[in-house]
């Protein structure tokens, strides 16, 4: 086993409520850390902070970043994705974006594509024929 000797922290912005996002990130980091293979002698540290939901001021102001993971709400997403670009630094996104916006050169979005999502629904219900289903959402914006 080869000994880790760059300590790099890698910075995730979160709103209250993105629990599930955090996770995944904080196991992407475990991951990256577990397989020496992938960033040799390198050890990341997950660094969380809170955001205020919606608050683009505050998502502005944070300094030091290298990368953004997230947030989940469109308006703070929105004013993160801008001042990426400006910055030239990678945003990832995990959120549903139903809107057909070309891609920004910074941005990307790990959600599946509205019409990819649907293709794959479609395809299940040619596969398993089913007559009629129902589709359950955890919040109104059909999330």
């Amino acid at each position: 086993m080869s000994s880790k000797s760059n300590k790099k922290r890698e910075r995730g912005l979160f709103e209250h409520g993105d629990d599930a996002v955090e996770l995944a990130f904080r196991y992407a980091v475990d991951r990256i850390n577990a397989d020496n293979k992938v960033l040799p002698h390198t050890r990341l540290i997950a660094q969380v902070e809170r955001l205020e939901k919606c608050d683009s001021f505050q998502a502005s102001k944070r300094e030091g970043v290298a990368a953004v993971f997230g947030p989940q709400s469109v308006e703070t997403s929105a004013h993160v994705q801008s001042t990426c670009d400006v910055l030239h630094m990678p945003h990832m996104e995990t959120r549903w974006d139903f809107k057909f916006d070309p891609p920004s050169n910074h941005s990307i979005n790990l959600f599946p594509h509205p019409i990819a999502l649907g293709n794959a629904f479609r395809d299940l219900i040619k596969l398993k024929n089913w007559k009629s289903f129902a589709i359950l959402y955890e919040e109104n914006e059909g999330k």
